[in-house]
C-alpha cells in the first residue's frame, strides 16, 4: 500500500470522500469506490496512482452534493490552485523521468 507522496494523500481524501457519502450513495457506487480504492491499494509500485484515484465515481457524487457555500468555494479555490500549481510542475519537467 501507498504510505507517501501524492498517491497516499490521494487515497486518504478519496476514502473520506467515500465515508462522507455514505449515507446517501447506492450501495452499488460505494461497492464499486470500495473495490476500486482496495484494488488500487494493493499496487506495488504505482506511478500514475494519482491519475487513477481521480477516476473513482462516487467522489465526484459526494462532491457534487455540497450545498455549503463555505465548504464549497474552499475547495473550488484550493483544487484551482493546486491544479495550476501541477501545470507549472508537469511544464517544467518535474514530472518527467
Amino acid at each position: 500500500m501507498m504510505t507517501q507522496g501524492w498517491g497516499a494523500l490521494l487515497f486518504l481524501i478519496s476514502a473520506l470522500t467515500l465515508l462522507a457519502g455514505a449515507r446517501f450513495l447506492p450501495l452499488e457506487y460505494q461497492t464499486f469506490g470500495w473495490a476500486y480504492l482496495l484494488f488500487l491499494s494493493n499496487l506495488k509500485w504505482a506511478v500514475s496512482l494519482p491519475r487513477y484515484l481521480w477516476l473513482v465515481i462516487p467522489v465526484y457524487l459526494v462532491a457534487a452534493n455540497i450545498r455549503r457555500p463555505y465548504v464549497f468555494w474552499p475547495i473550488v479555490v484550493l483544487s484551482f490552485v493546486l491544479q495550476l500549481y501541477l501545470a507549472r510542475e508537469f511544464t517544467g519537467g518535474a514530472m518527467g523521468y
